[in-house]
């Protein structure tokens, strides 16, 4: 009896080390992942992101994938279904504002090295975008455009919606609370069409969308543009007209002088042959 159970005794080690052995050799065998490829974050809008990454090229197969923005206590995790191309979206977000990511791979081997890419949230659109001509000149136009700022931007594009006018994005710094540029479009325009001027903000993730447009009547038919067209032609004629009547007043008052000279300069002489006259006769009579 004592023989056969030092004979189980050893079998049971033996069976032991076997399944240790094994489960050992399999632990070993299961690389960790390498860190995940091919990691994009974009913006989407004012308060989202969008992120896309593929499996890693390197080490163990990936289980799952590890999601962190802004080294948060909280995480998504992501099963690896085999997919080459993963995708998921960050919203609730806060708008002009920067996010890094961080996305680790991981399986029964462990956590791989992660990879971390920053992006930022569009800015919203700037409000109250407004447009005043200038000067309605069909060769070289000018606009004034006005908006409302918007927190924490600073940066800002002006551009056309379309090709009326054909005039091209534009960036102003403003540091107001409004914010006014004017813009000399230098482009030929069919007089009497309307426009559509649009003003974004912009950051690191470029402009907001579509930004913020308005839409103006054609210069050839806007209030106060044909006259603004005439006011210098007008000014000089008047100018040219009030140096014409100075000039005919002048004149005037020197012909009426000289006439005025002549007819006493006459009158003098004709006295004076009278007084003259006299005298012969006065001496001939005594």
């Amino acid at each position: 009896a004592l023989c056969r159970f030092s004979s189980f005794n050893k079998r049971m080690k033996f069976a032991t080390f076997v399944l240790i052995g094994t489960v050992a050799l399999q632990g070993c065998n299961s690389l960790v992942p390498g860190p995940p490829s091919g990691v994009l974050l974009n913006t989407t809008g004012e308060t989202s992101l969008a992120l896309t990454w593929a499996p890693p090229t390197t080490g163990g197969s990936p289980v799952n994938y590890t999601l962190t923005i802004n080294d948060s206590s909280s995480h998504v995790v992501i099963p690896d279904n085999g997919s080459p191309v993963y995708n998921y979206a960050f919203t609730g977000l806060t708008s002009n504002t920067p996010y890094s990511v961080s996305v680790m791979a991981s399986n029964n081997g462990g956590i791989g090295n992660q990879t971390v890419v920053n992006n930022c949230t569009w800015a919203y659109p700037p409000g109250s975008v407004m447009v005043d001509i200038l000067q309605g000149s069909d060769i070289d136009p000018s606009l004034n455009v006005t908006w409302t700022a918007v927190a924490r931007v600073s940066l800002y594009l002006v551009f056309e919606l379309g090709s009326v006018l054909q005039i091209t994005s534009d960036s102003f710094l403003c540091l107001s609370s409004v914010c006014a540029e004017i813009i000399n479009l230098q482009t030929s325009y069919s007089s009497g069409r309307s426009f559509t001027i649009c003003v974004a903000s912009y950051n690191i993730a470029g402009q907001s969308g579509a930004g913020n447009c308005t839409t103006k009547s054609g210069l050839g038919s806007a209030p106060g543009h044909g006259l603004a067209f005439l006011m210098p032609l007008l000014t000089v004629l008047l100018l040219v007209i009030a140096i014409i009547v100075i000039c005919l007043i002048i004149i005037k008052y020197i012909i009426t002088r000289k006439v005025k000279d002549s007819k006493n300069s006459a009158g003098e002489l004709e006295s004076m042959n009278l007084l003259r006259g006299n005298g012969r006769s006065y001496g001939t009579d005594r």
